[in-house]
């Protein structure tokens, strides 16, 4: 009897440990290994020591993720007012480079790594005459916060991830020209003329496979 019972307990324990080894190799594939998502967010915010200086900006990013590594296209559209007459323009590309950490609930984080952008302007010359400059030569391009330009968190229920992400960046430009060439590039060489500050929370939806 006590030999037929070590046999039963041996094969109960060997169908136990299979059946553990049956549900972590379950569990890794279940893994997800694809986020695809989609962001979106506005922001608008005084830059400036003046009050009636107003910058807007809408901001659309594009994620795709793989595993723990992945790429993000972010484009920002700004618009500036002072006294509510528009005075600036601008747009640009941030391609990020994401580092993703968790599943259920996942943290993303995100640096710029390369970067397309244009800006126009309303400028006064020193004769006094108000002209429309425009530049597509970024002079800098900066990150806040230790480097980082996105910081992610998300939850997934099924396959469905809700992100919530917050955004910010820096740019300036250089090279400024008229494009009615009626002022002189020598003039706007001198000028700093700042660049557009972007801070932005934004909300997206991502698909989980």
């Amino acid at each position: 009897d006590s030999f037929l019972k070590n046999i039963w307990a041996k094969k109960r324990n060997n169908e136990l440990q299979k059946a553990r080894q049956g549900r972590g190799k379950s569990h890794e594939n279940n893994k997800p290994e694809f986020r695809i998502r989609y962001l979106n967010g506005t922001s608008e915010n005084n830059v400036s020591d003046d009050p009636e200086y107003v910058q807007k900006a809408i901001i659309k990013s594009l994620n795709i993720i793989y595993k723990s590594i992945g790429i993000g296209v972010n484009r920002t559209d700004t618009t500036s007012f002072y006294k509510n007459r528009l005075t600036e323009e601008s747009n640009f590309i941030n391609y990020n480079i994401l580092f993703s950490f968790g599943e259920i609930l996942n943290f993303t984080i995100g640096r710029s790594f390369y970067d397309t952008a244009e800006i126009y302007k309303k400028h006064t010359l020193k004769d006094g005459r108000e002209v429309d400059i425009k530049s597509n030569n970024i002079n800098n391009y900066e990150n806040h916060y230790l480097g980082l330009n996105t910081l992610s968190l998300s939850y997934t229920i099924n396959f469905v991830e809700f992100i919530f992400s917050y955004n910010a960046s820096w740019i300036t430009f250089k090279d400024y020209e008229c494009p009615a060439n009626d002022c002189e590039r020598e003039e706007l060489s001198k000028e700093d003329f700042g660049g557009p500050v972007v801070e932005a929370f934004l909300f997206g939806l991502g698909i989980v496979f």
